[in-house]
C-alpha cells in the first residue's frame, strides 16, 4: 500500500491549491519534509515495477536524451491496449476463397492465415498457428455496416473451434458470392494480457 502524502512528516496540509498535501522546504529549522525512506520509497518502487511490467531492462544510465529515457519508454508502454489484437482485411470474388490481408498484428499469428471457399456466400478462415492457447480467450468483432455499395448486402460473421466462418447474402437475403470488399475483422483478446 502507498503511504499518503499527508500522512508523511513534516508536509504542507492538504489545501485549494494542492488537492493532496505538499513537501516542505527545509528552513534550517529542521521542519522540511525528510529525504527518508518513509518519504521515498514509493517513488522509487512505483518506477521499477513500471519498467518490469513494460519488460523493459534497465541501462543502469541516467535517465537523458543522450542514455535514453527509459522510464518514459516504460510509461508509453505500459499505457498502450492490454490487449493483443489482429486486425483483418478480408476481400472476395467469384468463387475464390477470400484473400485476407494482416493490417495489425499484436499476437502475433506468425503464420497468417489459410481461407477457404466452402459453398456460394459461405467461407472460412483459420490460423496457420492455430497452437496460440489464446483462442479459449479471443472475440471476434467483424464489421458493423453493410458491407459494400449494394444496398440490402448482409455478411455474417461467428466464430467457432477457431474458426472464423463467413455467410455473405445479397439483398434477396440468399447466399451470394463477391459481397465483401475489405471487410474489416477485428480479433482481439477477450481478457487483458497480464504481464509478469
Amino acid at each position: 500500500m502507498a503511504v499518503k502524502l499527508t500522512s508523511k512528516p513534516n508536509t504542507h496540509p492538504i489545501d485549494t491549491d494542492y488537492p493532496y498535501g505538499d513537501i516542505k522546504d527545509q528552513d534550517g529549522l529542521n521542519i522540511g519534509t525528510p529525504v527518508s525512506r518513509e518519504v521515498y520509497a514509493d517513488f522509487h518502487q512505483f518506477f521499477e515495477r513500471l519498467m518490469a511490467r513494460a519488460e523493459i531492462t534497465h541501462n543502469d544510465l541516467p535517465d537523458n536524451e543522450y542514455s535514453g529515457f527509459q522510464l518514459f519508454e516504460a510509461f508509453v508502454k505500459c499505457i498502450q491496449s492490454p490487449f493483443r489484437d489482429c486486425i483483418l482485411s478480408v476481400s472476395q470474388t467469384g468463387t475464390n476463397a477470400p484473400v485476407v490481408t494482416i493490417v495489425r498484428d499484436t499476437f502475433p499469428f506468425a503464420g497468417g492465415f489459410n481461407s477457404a471457399y466452402s459453398a456460394q456466400g459461405l467461407f472460412e478462415i483459420t490460423a496457420n498457428a492455430p497452437d496460440l492457447g489464446a483462442w479459449n480467450y479471443i472475440q471476434v468483432i467483424p464489421s458493423a455496416g453493410e458491407p459494400s455499395l449494394t444496398a440490402g448486402e448482409t455478411v455474417d460473421v461467428r466464430f467457432a473451434n477457431e474458426t472464423i466462418y463467413i455467410n455473405t447474402k445479397n439483398s434477396g437475403g440468399f447466399d451470394a458470392n463477391g459481397i465483401i470488399s475489405n471487410y474489416i475483422i477485428w480479433i482481439r483478446d477477450w481478457e487483458p494480457l497480464i504481464l509478469p
